[in-house]
Parts: structure tokens; sequence; C-alpha cells
């Protein structure tokens, strides 16, 4: 059995329409993996989605509700999808519960941090530029990474070239989830748990960029994936003995 990623959808409420960019599931081709499309939905319980996925990519998209940080919205605050932030705010609690390998891209960063407790800085008020107006593949500005960091452990550098597409960005952390890179300007572009395997955060969107950097991120997403995959096959087995 292949191992299984579970990748969240956006929500159009006026379209009715799920959405997810190909991108998200053209970074996995090059691996021995299951994509699957997990769409929010008032019905359902996330654990059945957990007890299927053996990794979750939360991904990019729209603001989060402050609410659930316990804000008022400011004027700058973008479009939000209620039925959205609910569902993955609680796939993220409870993956953080069962262990299993999550990767958080963009907004899918910011969600994890709420879910641990943590704020979001509604719009970034700085002279340096997060929005890019360049091809989504291009690296646009530098990122430094936390030295003994597992991300900075994964991509082998002191700091890494990333593309930018936000104008929030993690604010304050939640329980056990540390900043790990950081822009010029002091913009958190990267997180990670302290006590789960694989519990990962970045800003940026690595599922463009194609790069090497981009690849073994991935990559070692993938393999932690396997082997929580792997692990849970062995308790299954040694509980039918």
């Amino acid at each position: 059995m292949k191992v299984i990623i579970g990748i969240t959808t956006g929500f159009s409420r006026e379209n009715s329409q799920y959405t997810l960019r190909e991108a998200y599931v053209n970074a996995l081709k090059n691996f021995s993996v299951t994509p699957v499309l997990m769409p929010a939905t008032e019905w359902g319980s996330v654990s059945e989605w957990l007890a299927v996925c053996h990794g979750i990519i939360f991904s990019g998209g729209g603001d989060i509700d402050p609410c659930h940080w316990g804000e008022t919205p400011c004027k700058d605050l973008g479009e939000i999808e209620p039925l959205r932030d609910h569902f993955e705010i609680q796939l993220a609690r409870h993956s953080l519960c069962w262990k299993i390998p999550v990767l958080g891209i963009c907004r899918g960063c910011q969600v994890m941090n709420v879910a641990a407790g943590g704020s979001i800085l509604q719009n970034i008020d700085s002279r340096f530029c997060h929005q890019q107006k360049a091809p989504y593949f291009y690296g646009f500005h530098q990122v430094a990474l936390k030295a003994g960091s597992r991300l900075q452990a994964i991509i082998g550098q002191s700091s890494v070239r990333v593309n930018s597409f936000h104008h929030q960005s993690v604010n304050r952390l939640g329980e056990n989830i540390r900043a790990v890179a950081q822009t010029e300007d002091g913009i958190i572009e990267a997180i990670e748990h302290e006590n789960h395997p694989f519990w990962i955060g970045v800003q940026w969107h690595p599922e463009y960029m194609g790069d090497a950097v981009s690849s073994r991120l991935m990559k070692y997403f993938v393999d932690a994936a396997a082997d929580f995959h792997f692990a849970s096959l062995r308790r299954e087995n040694k509980q039918e003995f």
C-alpha cells in the first residue's frame, strides 16, 4: 500500500467549488505516494481523515478569521472562509496528537500556529515586499534559518532564497512552536513543533520553486510520512498476533 498524503483544499462559497492548484499534486509526482484532496465539510470527523492519511499538507489560501486567536478584524483583513478555518484548525490539532507528519505552506503555516494556540499578524507593515510581482517559481528574498533546527538540518544551509505571496504572518508563537526562519525585517518565515517528529510550516511556496532545496524539503516530508505508515503497519501486525 502506497503512502497516502492528504492535501487540504480551498473552498469558494460563491462558486460552490473546492479548489487546489495543481502544483501541490505535481510536487509529489516523483515520490511513491498517493495524493488525496481533503475538502472542508461540516459533516464527518477529522479523525476519519487521519485514519486514512500518513501525512498532511496544509495548502495556501485566504486569510484566517482572527476570532480564533481573540482579535477583532482589522481593515486590511482579506476574505475569510469559516468552514475551511474550522476544519483545518481541528485537523492540525488532531495531527499533533496523532503524531502525523505535517507540512504547512503559506496559509498552512499560519493555520498550524493558530491550532497550537498562537496568533497571526493580520497585515504586515514593513518597507520590505512580501507579495512579489514575479513568477511563482522565482526566489524573491532571502530567509535566515535557525541553527540547530530540523528545517535547517533538512535544507543544509544557513539561509535560502524563497518566493513570497503573503500579507499576513505568524505573530505570537503557539505552545511548543518555535520560529526557525526569518526575513531581514523580522517576519517569521517558518515554524516547527519542538515535540513532533515532523510538524513544519513554511511561509513560502516550495511546490512552485522546483529547486533542489524545495525537493529536499518535500522528500524529507514524504520520508517522515512513510516512516509513520510503516510504524502503523508494524503496530497492526503485532496486534493480529
